[in-house]
């Protein structure tokens, strides 16, 4: 996997004293996603430490690094996470950002651009759709 960023921001270790906020705790074969604030920067960690070994050894390594190389491929487009680093084996991080879930909104609020596969695109009420680790709408 190619790197994003030149250096990793933090390590496993750093997570001990940062700030960390739930965002969902996956059960069985889903990932723990939290919002992590290190050094004032906030990250969405996706943690699969905690899961069972089998997940760790078989899916783990399928599922953050098909992830993890989409990012790459789509970094520089607006509403994509532009940093993101495997911060271990069982952890992908990436750099939060702000934005509503798409499954809390209405199906009229998602853009035609973005059901299309656009990564990013503007609704016809000028509402700035993206992506990010989150899967977040903008507005």
């Amino acid at each position: 996997m190619s790197v994003m960023p030149t250096a990793q921001p933090f390590t496993r270790d750093d997570l001990k004293n940062a700030k960390i906020r739930l965002l969902r705790d996956g059960r069985s074969a889903n990932a723990c996603v939290s919002c992590v604030t290190i050094d004032g920067l906030d990250w969405t960690l996706k943690d699969f430490a905690g899961r069972s070994w089998w997940v760790r050894t078989f899916l783990v390594p399928f599922l953050l690094g098909h992830e993890y190389r989409i990012l790459s491929r789509l970094k520089g487009i607006e509403g994509i996470a532009n940093d993101a680093f495997m911060l271990d084996r069982n952890a992908l991080a990436i750099r939060f950002l702000p934005g509503r879930p798409l499954s809390t909104l209405k199906p009229e609020e998602v853009s035609s651009a973005f059901t299309r596969g656009g990564a990013s695109g503007h609704s016809g009420n000028g509402q700035l759709v993206g992506l990010s680790s989150r899967a977040a709408a903008f507005d």
